[in-house]
């Protein structure tokens, strides 16, 4: 009886382990950043999308409202965006001073918001492509009718490489 109650114990603790150790289909630990594994943006969802955005938007809120070296700050906005596309962002924000270079307070420049997350949009629009992920969310009311990014993979990795405001 013990024999037959020891090999039960032990087929239990065979299939738990095999089971425990497959593979998912999305190989990716929620530890992991999106960006860190594109794979292709046809195999992206919506899902992956807005994580990415999320995960743009908390590197942004890191890069520093003050500073006197330009290209340090366009290099942390290079990460998430294209070369150009980082400059204009710096250009909108950053005011030059006696010191250095300084966000001013105002709402004005190129300001990252996560799509589909705002109460005020009135659609949430998709498009994917095998290189590259359009979004575009539009507005009934506020400062803008519609703003769209293009995540493009061209890279090798994920970046936004258009940032339109309508």
């Amino acid at each position: 009886m013990k024999i037959k109650r020891y090999f039960l114990a032990m087929l239990l603790v065979f299939a738990i382990s095999i089971v425990g150790c497959t593979p998912t289909k999305d190989h990716t630990t929620p530890n992991t950043p999106p960006s860190d594994n594109p794979e292709l943006a046809t195999t992206w969802n919506e899902e992956r999308v807005y994580a990415f955005l999320e995960e743009v938007n908390l590197h942004v809120r890191q890069i520093p409202y003050q500073t006197n070296s330009k290209e340090a700050v366009i290099q942390q906005y290079e990460q998430y965006f294209s070369p150009e596309l980082s400059e204009t962002i710096f250009n909108s924000l950053y005011d030059k001073t006696d010191t250095g270079w300084l966000v001013p307070d105002s709402d004005a420049g190129l300001i990252f918001v996560v799509l589909g997350k705002s109460n005020e949009s009135s659609a949430t629009e998709f498009e994917f492509k095998e290189d590259s992920i359009r979004i575009r969310e539009t507005y009934d009311m506020g400062m803008y009718n519609a703003i769209e990014y293009t995540i493009s993979f061209d890279t090798g990795k994920p970046i936004i490489t258009d940032w339109i405001r309508e």
